[in-house]
């Protein structure tokens, strides 16, 4: 009985076409999974700030006094803002003691990016989002 070795292995050649087709298709998906990467943050980021505006009323009034609320002030509140990115407003949000909003705009702003924006009721202090303006 004859018996054939099987080759064992891969040749140093077959080696070397799949490392470069690996790193031909990490080079086309890992911008593409940055990109969802970084949205992801963003959308994150606004619903956190949402969340902080919606609680301001709830937070004063459990306070007891009236509080003012500006940029820095929210940002701080917020934690940490992507580089780049900042919070306007038109106004510096105040409440009274018993949670009664004075009302304004609040804006996130990023770097090549349509401002996001959230407009806080007076009294009420509902906050709802704005569309985007470019």
């Amino acid at each position: 009985l004859l018996h054939r070795r099987m080759p064992q292995g891969f040749t140093l050649l077959e080696l070397l076409v799949v490392l470069v087709l690996v790193a031909l298709v990490t080079g086309l998906v890992a911008p593409i999974a940055s990109n969802g990467l970084n949205a992801a943050r963003e959308r994150a980021m606004a619903a956190e700030l949402q969340a902080l505006l919606e609680s301001l009323p709830v937070r004063t009034f459990a306070s007891g006094q009236a509080q003012e609320y500006d940029g820095a002030l929210l940002s701080s509140l917020l934690g940490e803002v992507p580089a780049g990115w900042r919070l306007t407003l038109n106004l510096p949000l105040r409440y009274g003691a018993s949670g009664a909003a004075s009302g304004g705009e609040v804006g996130l702003v990023g770097p090549g990016r349509a401002p996001l924006r959230w407009q806080v009721k007076s009294v009420s202090g509902d906050v709802t989002e704005l569309p985007s303006r470019p």
